[in-house]
């Protein structure tokens, strides 16, 4: 199913910021926002989760502090990733792949959103 998503302006330099400060390892974070409908998604934060491979225990950490943070009305809606070096099939590495597929998220299917850094 393809999915249109919208990305606020906080959470897009939230992301740029993220991946420019740690431009040669990979970065990877949350994203919150809402799912509109079943097919349209609004990013309106994103969160940076490290600047490394993560470990279970440092994403399960991250998602309750975003949890925690949280407006009514918003949940984990996804994942970004920067890769250190973005290959030319532009495709995220497994650990993202990995870790988006295993989010929770209760009105949609997650999305991964990969971050030319």
């Amino acid at each position: 199913m393809t999915k249109s998503t919208t990305v606020s302006a906080e959470a897009f330099c939230s992301m740029a910021l993220h991946a420019a400060q740690n431009p040669t390892t990979v970065v990877h974070g949350l994203l919150i926002g809402k799912f509109e409908q079943a097919t349209t998604v609004q990013v309106s934060k994103a969160v940076p989760v490290c600047h490394e491979t993560p470990t279970q225990p440092l994403i399960e950490t991250a998602i309750a502090l975003a949890d925690a943070s949280m407006d009514s009305d918003e949940a984990i809606v996804g994942w970004y990733t920067a890769p250190e070096n973005v290959s030319a099939e532009c495709t995220p590495g497994p650990v993202a792949l990995r870790i988006a597929a295993s989010l929770e998220t209760a009105d949609g299917e997650p999305v991964l959103i990969l971050i030319d850094n």
